[in-house]
């Protein structure tokens, strides 16, 4: 039997700080983002699930890696693309 294939998501906002108070967002909630990851897990793929800051809560048994802005994002959909069969 073949193992489950992984699906790497990226979802919410990332954050540009201008200093250490202020910063330039997008309105993104990661709603999306979650739910899809929500979805593969139920069809049983394994899931990395790469997010910008969120009120929400990851799925359960979903790698979730929190990140905070853009080169974060990068780095980390970089680094975990290598395990990935589908990016969304």
């Amino acid at each position: 039997m073949n193992p489950p294939k992984v699906i790497l998501i990226t979802s919410g906002p990332t954050r540009e700080f201008i200093d250490p108070i202020r910063f330039i967002s997008n309105p993104s909630t990661g709603k999306i983002g979650y739910e899809l990851a929500r979805e593969a897990r139920l069809r049983n793929y394994q899931v990395i699930l790469i997010s910008g800051p969120t009120g929400l809560n990851p799925p359960k048994n979903v790698r979730f890696i929190p990140v905070t802005d853009a080169s974060q994002m990068r780095k980390m959909v970089k680094k975990m693309f290598r395990y990935a069969d589908c990016l969304i």
